[in-house]
């Protein structure tokens, strides 16, 4: 694998690496860019070197630590499924395209209380490399119930020389 046109090898050693999000913490999912608690675009900048990214969980509620405020009670969608898209730039923040190209977006299904897209292995939903941010756009949320406080996390590893 390359990553920044520099040849990567994989080795199941390497260091872990997983960034959380969560989508809708005190209102319901709505489509769009995923904001943060303070209204702003949440993104997140790459510190490592290059990370191969091979999974991702979406879960409303526990185990993986949604963080809603007092009051709000983590919801599944209903009425269609929730599909979220990642978003990466390569240059600065400027522009942003989707990461995961002809792979599939990763999604909860509707009235589902947790899901995985990806694995193991030689499965790769995409390369970032440090610097580059990411970000989420809600492509699609539960019609019924949108869906809120749902934990979105991308796991991956970083690659060595």
């Amino acid at each position: 694998m390359t990553a920044g046109g520099k040849r990567m090898s994989y080795n199941p050693e390497n260091t872990p690496v997983h960034y959380r999000w969560t989508i809708g913490p005190a209102a319901p999912i709505q489509t769009g860019e995923v904001t943060g608690p303070s209204g702003g675009i949440y993104q997140i900048i790459v510190t490592e070197t290059a990370v191969e990214f091979l999974r991702v969980d979406m879960v409303a509620g526990p185990p993986y630590g949604v963080q809603a405020p007092v009051g709000v009670n983590p919801q599944c969608p209903v009425g269609a499924d929730l599909v979220v898209d990642v978003l990466r730039s390569t240059d600065g923040g400027n522009t942003f395209a989707s990461a995961l190209g002809a792979n599939p977006l990763p999604r909860l299904a509707d009235g589902r209380w947790s899901q995985t897209t990806g694995g193991q292995g030689p499965f790769c939903l995409f390369l970032a490399n440090q610097g580059d941010y990411l970000r989420l756009n809600v492509v699609q949320c539960g019609s019924i119930q949108p869906g809120q406080a749902v934990g979105f996390c991308l796991y991956g590893q970083a690659l060595a020389d």
